[in-house]
């Protein structure tokens, strides 16, 4: 029989582990294989066709962090964006692989080294204030999957 995952068993972990400040709500991912046609003369009635390597693209989107002035912490130490005293240090060290994880459910997961490729934030009048995070896969060795058929 089969059991269906539901949005609540799924969850991400950003790269860079406590370099972003945002819940993180909803993810998506393409997987994609891209193809060329090597079809050529002699090659009657059968079309050629060659793949590349897998790559994987997507984005994360959620509630934006900040820092509310009390507690532990400081300005500049909640960014959603990783920001090292207002310089781009760390943005600039995301574009490095770093491992993402994305769960689909328990012990259902797709893992591979992504670098971030932009950043967009979204304010609404009714009060919701987003930040959607776009990556791409940096990853020779592909991606890595667990997918376990009794979780």
């Amino acid at each position: 029989m089969a059991d269906y995952a539901i949005g609540t068993d799924g969850n991400i972990s950003l790269p860079g582990s406590n370099k972003f400040n945002a819940k993180i709500r909803s993810y998506s991912a393409s997987i994609s294989r891209a193809t060329a046609d090597v079809t050529g003369f002699g090659d009657t009635g059968v079309d050629r066709r060659a793949s590349s390597t897998v790559d994987i693209t997507g984005s994360a989107s959620g509630i934006v962090g900040y820092y509310s002035g009390s507690g532990g912490g400081g300005v500049g130490t909640f960014t959603p964006i990783p920001l090292n005293s207002g310089a781009l240090n760390d943005i600039t060290e995301l574009a490095t692989a770093n491992t993402m994880t994305l769960t689909i459910a328990a012990a259902t997961s797709i893992a591979f080294n992504v670098v971030m490729s932009g950043y967009a934030f979204g304010v609404t009048q009714t009060g919701e204030t987003t930040i959607t995070y776009n990556f791409e896969m940096n990853d020779h060795d592909g991606p890595a999957f667990t997918w376990d058929e009794q979780a």
